[in-house]
């Protein structure tokens, strides 16, 4: 997903063109802009490890993965609430 140069590393795929890349506050790479949830500008896209954080460790990187994943969890809840009332609704 990355390819490394002088300057540090920048995301190269797709998936990503659609979402803010910054370079890191430290000049040593970029990332996808996110919030605390890994959640990114595109909709229904969420970035964890070394996406969102170039300097991620490998348990940081874990840490955020979970996070992104409990924060997924609670938006397709939310979503499958909203159909189930809408439906009963009608």
């Amino acid at each position: 997903m990355r390819w490394s140069s002088g300057r540090g590393s920048r995301p190269r795929h797709a998936l990503l063109d659609d979402v803010a890349v910054a370079g890191h506050p430290q000049g040593i790479g970029c990332q996808v802009q996110a919030d605390a949830t890994g959640l990114t500008a595109a909709s229904g896209m969420w970035v964890a490890g070394n996406v969102a954080d170039v300097i991620a460790g490998v348990m940081q990187s874990a840490s955020s993965g979970v996070t992104a994943a409990a924060a997924i969890n609670a938006d397709l809840t939310a979503e499958d609430t909203a159909r189930a009332v809408a439906a009963s609704r009608a």
